[in-house]
């Protein structure tokens, strides 16, 4: 029985350790492709702040940076 709880603990950190990779880099190939959204200084910020404290940063960047990006997509398919 502890085997299996040992196991299961394993399991999560791999899952978080894997996470917190993954997130951050999903972020900062976003903040790459749409270069378009922000301007030179955006883009550093945001690349800077992903790095820097990447699990809250990706979350600061997808609620509030993301929107920027959905902004300018939509304007830009107006027009």
């Amino acid at each position: 029985m502890n085997f299996i709880d040992q196991e299961l603990q394993f399991f999560i950190l791999q899952s978080l350790g894997l996470l917190a990779i993954m997130f951050p880099a999903f972020c900062i190939l976003s903040i790459v492709r749409n270069s378009n959204a922000f301007k030179k200084r955006g883009k550093l910020m945001w690349t800077l702040v992903v790095i820097l404290i990447p699990i809250i940063g990706s979350f600061l960047y997808l609620s509030i940076g993301r929107e920027k990006v959905l902004n300018t997509e939509i304007q830009s398919n107006i027009q």
